[in-house]
């Protein structure tokens, strides 16, 4: 069963904290230039956002690989990526930190540094207890992101979600987004398939226990499910907010209006109420098989001195035939 972990637990206390009284232990000379504008709390923190998340929050989740690896990889006491200089090495495996000193703990990203061998830390001030200590990354790889959530991140994705209605659309790449909306039941972590058009109401934002990614609660007449909050902007055409999809459902509804109107003038009621529902009959003219079908794949044409005669290619096992301009024929 998935294990859930809820970001607010204590949060109050450990980011109001004034994080001024931290000591730093260790001064790096050499920092990087740290970008200019502002973090605006929509992204969790990756290579393109890195830089911007100087004075940010980070949170270690509980991570099931972590865990069951025995600990952290990449944390130093000082900005070198020396083994020997391993943040509170594990036990077990001395080149990872100790899992249970490093997981559900908050860090403050003080600055962005170079080491001497020309490597990127992220300077971190563990909040817990105030150490300072630095997490190497490799800033050359575009499929780069850490094991950290962003609070502000965490704390904008409940402000802009939590309580809003929404509408799943269904899968697919028309908006260009590699993330599918998988739903997976909150008691038993079992995968769910729903239809498009259902409902739900986002009832929490929670942190997944086995990626660092946020995971929106939504709710239904059938239990809690969980999907990745990736899905829920609506640019990713996976889900709509429920004043969008109404919106959209009353554009379509007077467009489908204006539409029948148009073709009843030209082809009468009966005709219009067939094409308007993508439908066909023999007898219709080329152009009205275009107002339901739309234009064909291909046309196969033949002229003899009866006439001509033209078969209209849709897909494989779709095929439309006039004879001298009428429908004759459909293969459906």
């Amino acid at each position: 069963m998935r294990k859930v972990v809820i970001l607010l637990l204590g949060l109050p206390f450990l980011v109001s904290a004034q994080i001024n009284t931290l000591k730093i232990k260790e001064n790096i000379v050499e920092t990087f230039p740290i970008e200019t504008a502002s973090y605006d709390s929509l992204e969790r923190i990756e290579f393109s956002n890195y830089k911007l998340h100087v004075k940010q929050t980070l949170y270690l989740p509980e991570l099931r690989g972590p865990k069951n690896e025995g600990g952290y990889k990449d944390f130093y006491v000082k900005a070198d990526n020396n083994t020997e200089y391993i943040y509170n090495p594990s036990k077990s495996k001395s080149y990872l930190s100790n899992y249970d000193v490093m997981a559900n703990k908050y860090y403050y990203v003080n600055n962005i540094v170079i080491g001497e061998k020309g490597n990127k830390f992220l300077q971190l001030i563990k909040k817990d207890v105030g150490d300072t200590l630095y997490f190497h990354f490799e800033d050359n790889r575009k499929d780069f992101y850490t094991d950290f959530i962003t609070v502000g991140y965490f704390e904008k994705m409940k402000s802009l979600y939590v309580g809003k209605e929404f509408v799943y659309i269904g899968n697919g790449l028309e908006g260009g987004s590699v993330w599918d909306a998988n739903f997976y039941n909150i008691k038993d972590d079992t995968k769910k398939e729903f239809y498009s058009d259902t409902r739900f109401t986002c009832v929490d934002i929670v942190a997944c226990n086995y990626l660092p990614f946020l995971e929106a609660v939504l709710r239904n007449l059938e239990g809690d499910f969980t999907v990745s909050v990736e899905c829920l902007p609506s640019k990713f055409n996976k889900f709509r907010t429920l004043t969008e999809y109404k919106n959209e459902q009353a554009i379509k509804s007077h467009q489908y209006s204006v539409r029948k109107a148009t073709l009843t003038k030209k082809y009468g009621a009966a005709n219009a109420a067939l094409i308007v529902k993508g439908q066909v009959k023999v007898g219709f003219t080329k152009q009205m098989c275009k107002e339901s079908w739309g234009e064909p794949v291909n046309i196969n044409t033949n002229t003899n001195k009866y006439g001509s005669s033209e078969q209209w290619v849709y897909s494989s096992n779709s095929y439309l035939y006039f004879e001298n301009g009428r429908l004759t024929s459909i293969q459906n």
